[in-house]
């Protein structure tokens, strides 16, 4: 009977040390699983938070600056076509971002290489010229045409000697003539019009042709 008191005796502490181990275990576990969710909580505030903004301000930065220089190094090439396209698109519209944004985001195809960036200038830029040319001659507009935007918001045309004054898009629900020393004022018009259908078709909506 002592005998038996003792080995139950002994057994029941084996059973208390056991499950003061096992409690223990659950402790540990439960301090490493909160470590986990601190450590996984601090890893999202350091990139997500901190470090990814921080990448992209800076990459932001740094394509401002590369544009900067873009277009300063090219301003002569865009300063011909620069009032004839905000007339067309707008106030807000800036040929010269258009073109450093489609050379920035240029594609390579697969085996091939990207091109010389003053090539792919004089090509975008030839390519608004050609545009602007094709215009004029299905309109049969003889000699250069000029197109000045005013601070006012007014957009004049002048070809060949004649000159019109209508309202840039964006600045009225529609263009209208207000001046007109022509024969035909809407031939003048009807060049706006196809300027605007044409220039759609390059500097922002399809590219330069790449």
């Amino acid at each position: 009977m002592e005998q038996s008191d003792e080995l139950f005796n002994i057994l029941s502490s084996f059973k208390d040390a056991i499950d003061a181990v096992l409690e223990r275990i659950e402790s540990l576990e439960k301090e490493v699983h909160d470590a986990q969710e601190k450590s996984t909580s601090l890893e999202h505030t350091l990139y997500d938070e901190i470090l990814n903004p921080a990448k992209e301000a800076m990459d932001a930065n740094d394509k401002e600056m590369r544009f900067n220089d873009f277009a300063e190094k090219y301003k002569d090439s865009f300063a011909p076509y620069a009032d004839a396209t905000k007339a067309i698109e707008g106030d807000d519209f800036d040929l010269a971002r258009t073109a450093f944004d489609e050379y920035d985001n240029y594609e390579v195809p697969e085996g091939g290489t990207k091109p010389d960036e003053a090539e792919f200038v004089k090509a975008f830029a030839e390519s608004i010229a050609g545009q602007l040319d094709a215009v004029k001659q299905k309109l049969g507009i003889t000699g250069d045409v000029k197109i000045e935007q005013k601070a006012d918001g007014k957009t004049t045309v002048e070809a060949a000697g004649t000159k019109a004054t209508a309202e840039t898009p964006g600045t009225a629900e529609a263009a209208e003539i207000q001046e007109g020393t022509i024969d035909s004022p809407e031939d003048i018009a009807a060049y706006e019009k196809q300027l605007e259908e044409d220039l759609k078709k390059s500097p922002k909506h399809a590219g330069a042709g790449y």
